[in-house]
C-alpha cells in the first residue's frame, strides 16, 4: 500500500539475549502469516512438543547446536545471522565467566556498527585493575605525561605502555581530562549503559580485585591492609540483612572519600559473601 512503510525486520545483531530474539522474530513471523505457530516450529525444527519452544523463551530448556541450526533455519536467517545468534546461544548458556567473556568479546567484533547496544570502550574500562585505580591517582595527585613514574606508583607496578594506554582510554571515556597546565584530573562521570554487558564487565573486575586481594597477603605488611574472614549460619531473611549492611557500608565509605580532602594514596575494598553449602533443608518436628 503506497505511503505505508514496511516492518523492519527483527535484526539479530541488536540483541545480546538470544531468547529476547527468539520472542520478537516469532512475534514478527507470526504477524505476517497465521500459519506460523509453536507448531510449524516443532514440524520444521524435528521437535516433538510444541511447548519446547515456550520452554527457551522462559529460560526453562536450552539450544543445542544442532537445534541452533534448525532454528536459524526455520526463522530463514542468512550464513551471517546464523553465525551470529550460534554466538548469542553460546554466549546465553556458558557456564562459567571465563566462557562468558569470551564469547561476548567474539559478540563485540560481530556487532555491526548500525546496531550497536554497548560501547566497546566503556566495556573495557572493566579489563584491567588499574584503570580505575588511575583514574583515582588522577584525582589525588593530577599528572602529566610521565608514564614511567605513573607506572611505578601502583602496586603492583605496571608497564609505561600499559599506563600510557590506560591513560588514553580514561581520556576518551571522560573520565580524566587535561587542564590548562597539561594535568590530568580525574573529571566526574559515569557509566550508562545495558545491564547485560555491564554485569559481565564488573564480574570480569570483581576476579582481578580478588586476585590482587589474594597478592596482598604477601605483599604488604599488617599495618598496610585489613583483612579478616568469619563463617556463620544465617536464614534467608538475615542473608538479605547482611546484604543491606554491606550495601549501606559501601555508601558510607564512598561518602568518607568525597570529603577526605588529605588523600594520599588509593585503596580497593572487596567485600565477600557467598554460600559454603546448598540451603539445607527445614527438619519438621518428625524429622528431628
Amino acid at each position: 500500500m503506497e505511503g505505508v512503510s514496511p516492518t523492519p525486520r527483527t535484526d539479530v545483531f541488536a540483541y545480546l539475549n538470544y531468547r529476547d530474539f527468539l520472542r520478537d522474530i516469532y512475534a514478527e513471523k507470526k504477524s505476517k502469516g497465521k500459519t506460523f505457530s509453536y507448531r510449524y516450529l516443532a514440524s520444521k525444527t524435528g521437535l516433538k512438543s510444541a511447548s519446547f519452544f515456550t520452554g527457551v523463551l522462559q529460560g526453562k530448556r536450552n539450544l543445542s547446536p544442532h537445534l541452533v541450526l534448525k532454528f536459524a533455519a526455520a526463522f530463514k536467517l542468512n550464513k551471517q545471522e546464523t553465525a551470529f545468534f550460534e554466538l548469542l546461544v553460546s554466549y546465553n548458556q556458558a557456564k562459567t565467566h571465563e566462557e562468558k567473556k569470551h564469547f561476548f568479546d567474539r559478540i563485540i567484533c560481530l556487532k555491526r556498527p548500525a546496531a550497536k547496544i554497548v560501547d566497546a570502550d566503556k566495556y573495557g574500562f572493566y579489563e584491567k585493575w588499574y584503570y580505575s585505580a588511575i583514574r583515582e591517582i588522577a584525582g589525588v595527585r593530577p599528572f602529566r605525561d610521565d608514564y614511567v613514574k605513573l607506572a611505578r606508583s601502583l602496586t603492583p607496578a605496571i608497564t609505561a605502555a600499559e599506563a600510557k594506554q590506560a591513560v588514553e582510554l580514561l581520556e576518551g571515556l571522560g573520565f580524566i581530562i587535561r587542564d590548562a597546565a597539561g594535568y590530568y584530573q580525574r573529571k566526574e562521570a559515569t557509566i550508562s549503559t545495558g545491564q547485560a554487558w555491564k554485569s559481565l564487565a564488573i564480574a570480569h573486575f570483581q576476579l582481578e580485585s580478588f586476585e590482587l586481594g589474594k597478592q596482598a597477603v604477601d605483599r604488604f605488611p599488617r599495618a598496610e591492609r585489613d583483612m579478616s574472614t568469619m563463617t556463620l549460619s544465617c536464614s534467608q531473611a538475615t542473608f538479605e540483612a547482611i546484604r543491606e549492611r554491606i550495601g549501606c557500608m559501601r555508601q558510607e565509605l564512598a561518602e568518607m572519600a568525597k570529603h577526605d580532602d588529605a588523600a594520599d594514596r588509593v585503596l580497593q575494598c572487596n567485600f565477600q559473601v557467598f554460600p559454603l553449602c546448598k540451603p539445607l533443608p527445614v527438619e519438621t518436628e518428625q524429622g528431628k
